[in-house]
């Protein structure tokens, strides 16, 4: 599991990241998969997954320089309306509006 872990964190971008493809990768059945995954770290794997990409997308909202669409892409979202989706369910805020913390007032 820490190596599929481990695949995931480094490729949020890989064209198929189901939990299907991932049993597969470890040789094991999907439901096999979903149950020692879930003992292993707590939640399941569409939630752990959207965990991770939002963490990598927080840290890129930081750079002024990238896009909201380019933050959501390169952390793994398919579109720009499931990014603002789940990060607002998780955040409470959309991206724009967490972004803006880190936006000097006098740049605006």
């Amino acid at each position: 599991m820490i190596l599929v872990t481990d695949d995931i964190k480094n490729n949020l971008t890989a064209d198929d990241l189901s939990q299907g493809a991932m049993a597969r990768l470890s040789g094991v059945s999907k439901d096999y998969f979903s149950r020692i995954f879930h003992s292993i770290t707590g939640m399941n794997y569409t939630k752990w997954l959207n965990t991770v990409r939002l963490e990598k997308a927080t840290e890129l909202l930081t750079d002024p320089d990238l896009s909201l669409t380019e933050v959501a892409m390169h952390s793994g979202f398919q579109s720009i309306s499931s990014f603002n989706r789940v990060f607002r369910e998780d955040k409470g805020m959309s991206p724009r509006e967490y972004r803006m913390l880190f936006t000097p007032s006098d740049s605006l």
